[in-house]
């Protein structure tokens, strides 16, 4: 079943502890924002979870290979390489597939790290023709399995966030926190103050570790 999104709003609701997760309240539309930008963070960091269609990303034509900027790959729509004058749509020739007969071909060879590379008959790597911009691909970049690690970040994150904008009067021990630095404030072990005024924290980024994605060049 393909993945819509990392969590839907009543399996978020329920994480936060609201009463009644699956009927309808004044806080769901700010818990949507939140989980929204969740999303963004997580894949920030682990690449697309929930598959997004990437259109007309343009790459320097001249190497046998190149690395798409969104991944993992789930799939490639269509490569087309641009001499001027017309465009060469290729034809999807993986690396061990018999005949392997076109001039005009290209193989996914790493979906992970969204690795393409040029070929033609008998799988033989090629340049892609010299150029700037000349090469356009069209994909869908996500995952079609929902990796654990990156779910629970997800409802950590939406759930510290909601707690430090929308729960603030109810806080337990409002003394040891503090939302909002100030001058001179010292967040240490000896004065007991913790500062949550962040973005991401660094134990959701723990939770990504093993997951993390390579930084996107180009």
């Amino acid at each position: 079943m393909p993945i819509t999104e990392i969590a839907d709003l009543e399996t978020v609701k329920q994480y936060l502890r609201i009463p009644n997760p699956s009927q309808p309240n004044s806080d769901d539309a700010t818990i949507q924002i939140q989980m929204n930008a969740a999303q963004e963070a997580i894949e920030a960091e682990v690449g697309r979870i929930v598959p997004r269609r990437i259109t007309a990303e343009r790459h320097d034509g001249g190497t046998c290979e190149l690395y798409l900027r969104e991944h993992p790959v789930l799939y490639i729509v269509n490569v087309e390489e641009g001499w001027g004058y017309y465009n060469q749509e290729l034809d999807n020739q993986d690396v061990n597939s018999q005949p392997a007969l076109s001039i005009w071909a290209y193989s996914l060879d790493n979906a992970k790290e969204g690795l393409v590379t040029r070929r033609g008959p008998g799988n033989v790597l090629y340049p892609f023709v010299h150029g700037r911009n000349n090469i356009r691909v069209d994909y869908v970049a996500g995952r079609n399995e929902m990796p654990s690690n990156a779910q629970l970040a997800f409802l950590e994150l939406v759930s510290i966030w909601y707690r430090q904008s929308q729960q603030r009067a109810s806080a337990g021990n409002t003394e040891a926190i503090a939302y909002n630095a100030t001058d001179d404030q010292s967040f240490t072990r000896a004065t007991g103050d913790t500062s949550v005024n962040f973005g991401v924290p660094y134990a959701i980024l723990e939770m990504l570790k093993g997951a993390r994605r390579r930084p996107v060049i180009g």
